[in-house]
């Protein structure tokens, strides 16, 4: 296959997501085939690939912070100003429309109006999980240290339960 023409890639891809099919067995049980319209092949070698590309391509007008497959957005918002932050996420919900793509979540310290995505409001939470570091909109980090220490004082317990045996 001549892959220096971009539309022959596309093909390729294209050749590989549709018209698949799957079935599931349960012990000796087999259900029927059904076509599946969307998604990636679980274990696939072009599945991380696809992701990365996808989520390369989305942009906002304000900071954004990407990693694997969570983007991020953040806006540093003045007490006297207005948040562009309902914009950005506007941009956002636009495009994963476009590429089929589902988004999660804001957080805020003195929030400004609520926000909604596809109609529905966007919940807003006190404390976030973000690459392993509980976030809080207090910008304290309390939850985050009391996390730390009690998964250490976990381990060191079986530590000791096994030192002990």
């Amino acid at each position: 296959m001549d892959f220096a023409q971009p539309d022959s890639i596309i093909r390729w891809i294209s050749s590989f997501l549709c018209h698949r099919r799957q079935r599931v067995k349960i012990g000796d049980v087999m259900s029927d085939w059904q076509v599946i319209n969307a998604g990636m092949p679980q274990g696939s070698y072009l599945g991380p690939l696809m992701l990365i590309t996808l989520v390369d391509s989305l942009w906002t007008s304000c900071p954004m912070h990407k990693f694997v497959d969570d983007t991020t957005l953040s806006v540093c918002v003045a007490k006297s100003t207005t948040s562009c932050m309902k914009a950005c996420c506007d941009e956002l919900v636009q495009q994963s429309e476009e590429i089929r793509m589902m988004l999660i979540g804001p957080m805020a310290k003195d929030p400004p109006p609520l926000l909604s995505l596809c109609g529905a409001t966007v919940e807003r939470v006190p404390v976030f999980k973000l690459l392993g570091v509980h976030a809080s909109s207090d910008l304290k980090w309390t939850k985050h240290i009391s996390t730390v220490v009690s998964k250490a004082a976990s381990r060191l317990y079986f530590l000791k339960q096994f030192e002990a045996n």
